[in-house]
């Protein structure tokens, strides 16, 4: 007996082939081309940020609005890859007004993500924007935040302790002494209004945290009157601050071992600051300031400083 034909495979027509095959790979491409051309929006409005393009920047908001209040994402911000996609990535609190502030943008780019409802009450790791702006050394950022009504007397305020707990704009423009021009930022700061006896957490004034660093910065300071007398929540004054910063380091002290110790100790150069700012209820100006400075490195040894320290 012959063996059984085997079955007729049926074949598929050209038409079912593309619809099976070829329709959903024309979505997909079609979709990658989608969005390729569409952008990242929230890449693009930090793009736009960062390179400081105005226009593009105030397109972009004019079709979304909502993109004043984008996202950044540590991977380069891209919404797709903070889920089960890529990979997970977790968001630090970080908006797209807080690039625009750390980098000092013009005030018309702050202008345009205002005006498009950037939250300027968002906090990053407990820190105000005018905390975020001074800690980042940008006096053009600072001012543009007073101009809008930021709070001069704005804390650090995390839900569990971290650095900087309690800390005003004053003390990290102060903490970060190394960024260019932060003299600048101090300076405004104080011009505009900053309480300079104003404590921490940790019952620190900006004097007890200049105590740490460079002389200049505390003679920024003493200038506008600060008390060498404060104490912390540990019983440290300023000087016993320094003392123990420089106990603790083996880099080279600025102007000589021991220097901020003996510009902070009673009756040093910078009591004698601070007294005439308090007793005249203003800053003593750069000129003079820089007379009394120039007696404290004069009697330090640095002698082409003595004619600095001349009164004229």
């Amino acid at each position: 007996m012959a063996n059984p034909a085997p079955p007729a495979v049926p074949r598929i027509s050209l038409g079912r082939w593309l619809l099976v095959v070829a329709l959903p790979a024309s979505i997909i491409v079609g979709g990658l081309v989608w969005a390729f051309l569409r952008g990242v929006p929230e890449r693009d409005i930090w793009s736009a940020v960062h390179s400081r393009n105005l226009t593009r920047l105030q397109k972009m908001l004019a079709d979304n609005p909502e993109l004043s209040r984008a996202k950044v994402y540590p991977q380069g911000h891209e919404p797709w890859r903070t889920g089960s996609g890529v990979k997970t990535v977790h968001w630090h609190g970080r908006y797209v007004i807080h690039d625009a502030i750390d980098i000092g943008s013009d005030a018309a780019v702050l202008d345009a993500l205002a005006a498009a409802g950037a939250d300027l009450a968002v906090r990053l790791e407990g820190r105000p924007l005018l905390v975020q702006a001074a800690r980042s050394g940008q006096k053009s950022s600072v001012a543009w935040l007073l101009d809008h009504g930021a709070d001069l007397q704005g804390r650090t305020h995390c839900a569990t302790p971290c650095d900087g707990q309690g800390r005003s704009a004053l003390h990290e423009a102060v903490a970060a002494r190394s960024a260019p021009g932060q003299g600048e930022v101090i300076d405004l700061l104080l011009t505009r209004g900053a309480a300079l006896e104003a404590i921490d957490d940790a019952g620190q004034t900006a004097l007890h945290t200049a105590a740490s660093g460079p002389v200049d910065t505390a003679w920024i300071l003493c200038r506008h009157g600060a008390l060498g007398s404060a104490r912390d929540a540990r019983g440290l004054t300023p000087v016993a601050v320094a003392i123990q910063a420089e106990a603790g380091t083996s880099l080279s002290v600025q102007y000589g071992p021991g220097a901020v110790q003996d510009w902070l100790k009673p009756g040093g150069g910078c009591d004698e600051l601070a007294a005439l700012a308090r007793r005249r209820g203003s800053p003593v100006d750069e000129v003079e300031g820089r007379e009394v400075f120039g007696r404290f490195l004069c009697a330090r040894g640095f002698h082409d400083s003595c004619q600095m320290g001349a009164k004229r």
